[in-house]
């Protein structure tokens, strides 16, 4: 992959917002394992969100989360920056509860209940996953109460599951930024069962017993960053990855279960896959994708693809190049909610960076719904 660096004059508004991450992240204290209260509650500090149809919950750039709906009415808090950093959620089968990953004086999962108006943590030291009717939440923890490992649970902290010690190494014990970071490349996710549970490149079953998924063939592909990024969804898995001759092009990729084989679904040259979020009804992939630095005009240089799967033509709903990584599906598979960023080069913190949009796939009309830039979305589907 192109090595070369972006300009030290001139950041854009990616680097920076990754800077502020790792900036936070950095600050974060770690915890002794297995010191965590199961019995904490916590008052939503601002106005509690009602149940309401077509919700989102997003996370903004100082850490405040709310719930809106998908015309940007309806804005209800349920988390304040106060309380520490989010650092990703999913929304409960039901969309009456959010589980997220917290950081304050340490990483832990807690419970958003939006219809009993509290919070309840889960687990210490733990990232949330996947959350099924099925199996419950699904997280990776290294907490020596609960366990080490792929822990399932129930939502109120019961029904506790160690599932495998899958995909937990050494910064379990290192804790704090080093764990954080390789959970995130690890986190587990359900399959279409509802059981049947995903990390990295294995299939863990209720039973603890895994099916490890061929590696991609090494003499066409390797791992970007050391590292694949795997996402399930409606039964598939999908991969990004590099050529294995050049390294300058990125590959997404899609396991065929029938054959035991990866199929090449897009090939790019000078872009870099980062996030995959297929859609709810399995006919699209949207992709952010990262511009080649070296070869960037602007300090805007991420872009939202979407994949027709069908056809495999892909469509760029961003021509200015202002994406930002938070986006997700609407539940009709129509929009993306999705934060687009102000065309500036250089930035100060009290710049405004961007705003919170809904995107129509078909037609590419970009429709701004709130003056805040997300750093997460998660559409209620």
């Amino acid at each position: 992959m192109n090595k070369s660096q972006p300009s030290t004059t001139r950041l854009t508004i990616i680097g920076i917002l990754l800077l502020l991450s790792i900036s936070l992240l950095l600050t974060y204290k770690s915890s002794a394992a297995g010191s965590f209260d199961h019995q904490f509650f916590l008052p939503i500090l601002q106005n509690t969100p009602p149940l309401i149809a077509n919700q989102m919950a997003v996370v903004d750039f100082d850490n405040n989360g709310f719930v809106i709906d998908g015309q940007g009415a309806n804005r209800a808090f349920f988390h304040n920056k106060e309380d520490g950093a989010i650092i990703n959620a999913i929304w409960s089968p039901d969309h009456t509860q959010l589980a997220a990953t917290v950081i304050n004086d340490q990483i832990a999962v807690s419970v958003f209940d939006l219809q009993a108006e509290s919070i309840r943590n889960v687990a210490n030291n733990s990232i949330v996953g996947s959350w099924s009717a099925e199996s419950g939440i699904a997280i990776r923890a290294c907490d020596n109460e609960i366990g080490n490992g792929i822990i399932t649970m129930k939502p109120d902290g019961t029904n506790v599951s160690l599932r495998h010690p899958n995909g937990v190494s050494n910064t379990c014990q290192e804790g704090g930024i080093f764990f954080l970071l390789e959970s995130l490349l690890l986190l587990p996710q359900y399959m279409s069962d509802g059981e049947t549970i995903l990390s990295n490149l294995d299939l863990i079953d209720v039973d603890g017993s895994v099916t490890r998924i061929p590696t991609p063939d090494e003499d066409k592909y390797v791992a970007a960053s050391n590292s694949y990024t795997v996402v399930a969804a409606d039964g598939q898995i999908y991969v990004a990855a590099a050529d294995n001759s050049d390294e300058t092009q990125n590959i997404l990729l899609r396991f065929d279960a029938a054959t035991q084989t990866w199929q090449e679904l897009l090939r790019l040259q000078d872009q870099y896959i980062t996030v995959i979020k297929p859609s709810p009804d399995a006919q699209s992939i949207a992709l952010f994708v990262n511009n080649d630095p070296s070869s960037a005009t602007t300090a805007l240089d991420s872009q939202l693809l979407v994949l027709n799967l069908d056809t495999l033509a892909t469509k760029n709903l961003t021509p200015k190049n202002d994406a930002s990584g938070a986006f997700d599906w609407s539940p009709d598979s129509r929009k993306i909610a999705i934060g687009l960023l102000n065309e500036t080069s250089v930035i100060t913190i009290d710049t405004d960076f961007g705003d919170l949009y809904v995107i129509h796939v078909k037609s590419g009309v970009q429709t701004k719904i709130d003056d805040v830039l997300p750093t997460q979305i998660m559409w209620a589907k």
